[in-house]
């Protein structure tokens, strides 16, 4: 399996994004895979269609089952600047890495890494850590290519998928700042979505409704467990998952910043 050495997030200074950019599902429908992929249940020549049918994109599935729901059980959701809860002065922004820790019932492969943002054609470090070990095992950039839909970067198109193992715990996170921004910079390419809820109008005709739990979130094979935030006012050096921050860090009814993975489970 190919490893990509960035154990440490240097700086996390803006850096220029790779040649590859992040290819929109509606895209990956168009391309064959021609090369060895490792998912076990994929054997190229396929076509991209066939590994679209097999991907499954779990934060996202239970985003639209909850709207699908609605006005039964909903979410209310913002965009806007993110404010650090450290700083005294609410005009400054802040950035953070916002992650979730999660595992599957089954093994499989992470096959893309994808962000939800609110604002077109900025780019996001989008990692995947290992939460035991606190290894690194994929890291990309990802870059919003339709304001308000999930963008996704394949990494199965370029044999880059890793494998993971049942009932493991890993951590998929996006580093708010937009690449070529500054740490503190008003731009609108570092505002995120902010989800508050669920709310359950089902029992509440009328009234104000009540609060549902939001984690565990069960969605196919895989459940996430909980969101982990770090915020910083100054270049992360050293790598900010695991344990730096306890899942639930923040109100159980708050979700900063979402991100999600591609995953296709084993047979």
């Amino acid at each position: 399996m190919k490893k990509i050495l960035a154990i440490t997030l240097p700086a996390r200074l803006p850096i220029a994004p790779p040649s590859r950019l992040p290819i929109t599902i509606a895209a990956l429908l168009t391309i064959a895979i021609t090369s060895c992929s490792k998912v076990p249940i994929v054997n190229p020549p396929i076509p991209i269609t066939v590994l679209h049918t097999l991907e499954q994109f779990p934060f996202q599935a239970y985003l639209d089952s909850i709207q699908a729901l609605a006005p039964g059980i909903e979410f209310m959701i913002n965009a806007g600047e993110l404010q650090d809860p450290k700083v005294q002065h609410a005009e400054v922004p802040g950035q953070c890495e916002s992650a979730f820790a999660f595992r599957s019932s089954t093994s499989g492969a992470v096959t893309s890494l994808g962000v939800l943002e609110p604002s077109t054609g900025y780019v996001h470090e989008v990692t995947l850590w290992d939460s035991a070990t606190g290894q690194v095992l994929a890291d990309t950039w990802v870059k919003s290519l339709d304001s308000g839909h999930w963008t996704y970067y394949s990494l199965a198109l370029f044999g880059e998928e890793v494998p993971i193992q049942a009932n493991h715990g890993y951590i998929v996170g996006f580093n708010t700042l937009a690449v070529g921004s500054e740490v503190g910079d008003a731009s609108v390419g570092n505002d995120i979505y902010v989800l508050y809820g669920p709310w359950d109008y089902r029992d509440y005709p009328g009234t104000a409704p009540g609060f549902l739990p939001i984690y565990p979130i069960i969605s196919g094979p895989i459940t996430y467990e909980g969101q982990e935030v770090i915020f910083y006012d100054t270049p992360i050096s050293v790598p900010p998952f695991p344990g730096t921050t306890p899942a639930g860090y923040f109100a159980s009814q708050t979700i900063l910043g979402v991100c999600d993975i591609g995953f296709i489970p084993e047979p």
